[in-house]
């Protein structure tokens, strides 16, 4: 089921042209309504990088639990978010930056695994 303009302007309790005065299209709704997920993901996980004396384990957990939490009160946001990427571009443009910097976040906490001794480099990665 497609959602319209019109369902979101009667949900928001607000009038068309009001809704028109912020957004051009209600994706653009969706994309600001995906920065709001992603930002809220952010701040939830704190920091990517493994805290002071957080085991690996412990690190996982932590990236997993608040991803999880996230993504089952937000999920009909990033469903909604992943199935525009393919007609949106900008929308895809925006998803792959927040990609993006998740996955440089990421590699920089196994780089400094790497650099504590924590864990060996990868031999065969390019």
């Amino acid at each position: 089921m497609e959602i319209s303009v019109k369902d979101i302007t009667e949900a928001a309790g607000i009038k068309r042209p009001n809704f028109y005065f912020y957004f051009e299209s209600k994706d653009e709704v969706l994309s600001e309504l995906v920065s709001t997920v992603w930002r809220e993901w952010d701040e939830a996980i704190g920091s990517y990088h493994r805290l002071a004396g957080e085991s690996h384990a412990d690190y996982f957990d932590r990236l997993f639990v608040v991803s999880h939490s996230v993504w089952v009160r937000r999920s009909r946001v990033i469903v909604a978010g992943l199935q525009a990427t393919g007609y949106d571009r900008t929308l895809r443009a925006k998803w792959d930056a927040l990609d993006d910097e998740l996955n440089r976040q990421l590699a920089e906490q196994m780089d400094r695994d790497v650099a504590a001794g924590h864990r060996r480099q990868n031999r065969s990665a390019p």
